[in-house]
C-alpha cells in the first residue's frame, strides 16, 4: 500500500482543522433574542444579560404555563421556531436542558416586553397566538448557519 501524498494529508489536515475550529453561528431572531447552539443536542434562545441576571419574575399561571419576566434564556431546547418580529415561537423539549425549571411544550416570547411564556400544550398556545393577532406560524427546525473562528 502506498503512502498518501502530501496533497491527500494537506487536505485531510484542512478538514480535521475546519471541523475543530467551525461551528454553529448565532442566529438573530427578534429584538436582542438570539438562537444559540450550546452543543450538538441543545439549541437555545436568549437574550444578552443586561443588570442583575436574577431580576426576573417567574409566575406559574392557571393553566400551568410558566410566564418568565426579565429572564435572559428559554429554559429548554428548542426543536421548532418560527419568528415574526417582535414575536418568536415553537416548540422545546427537556431534552438536553440541564435545569429542572424546564418544561416540554410551546413557547411564546415577546421580545419587546421580554416576557416568555413556555410549556403550553397546544390549546393555551394557541390562545396565547390569537391574542397577538398571530395565525398558524409555520414552525420549522433550528437551521445552524457554520461559522468559525
Amino acid at each position: 500500500m502506498k503512502p498518501p501524498s502530501p496533497k491527500t494529508v494537506g487536505l485531510s489536515s484542512f478538514a480535521i482543522a475546519v471541523m475543530l475550529l467551525c461551528g454553529c453561528n448565532d442566529q438573530r431572531l427578534a429584538g436582542s433574542f438570539k438562537m444559540t447552539w450550546m452543543n450538538s443536542c441543545e439549541v437555545r434562545i436568549a437574550r444578552p444579560e443586561h443588570g442583575d441576571s436574577r431580576d426576573y419574575v417567574e409566575t406559574t399561571l392557571k393553566d400551568g404555563t410558566t410566564q418568565f419576566l426579565g429572564t435572559t434564556m428559554l429554559n429548554g431546547s428548542v426543536r421548532t421556531i418560527a419568528v415574526k418580529a417582535p414575536y418568536i415561537t415553537g416548540y422545546a423539549t427537556t431534552e438536553c436542558a440541564p435545569e429542572p425549571e424546564a418544561k416540554e411544550g410551546y413557547f411564546l416570547i415577546d421580545s419587546r416586553s421580554e416576557e416568555i411564556l413556555y410549556g403550553m400544550d397546544e390549546k393555551h398556545w394557541n390562545e396565547a397566538l390569537t391574542r397577538i393577532g398571530w395565525q398558524h406560524p409555520t414552525l420549522s427546525k433550528p437551521r445552524c448557519v457554520i461559522g468559525c473562528w
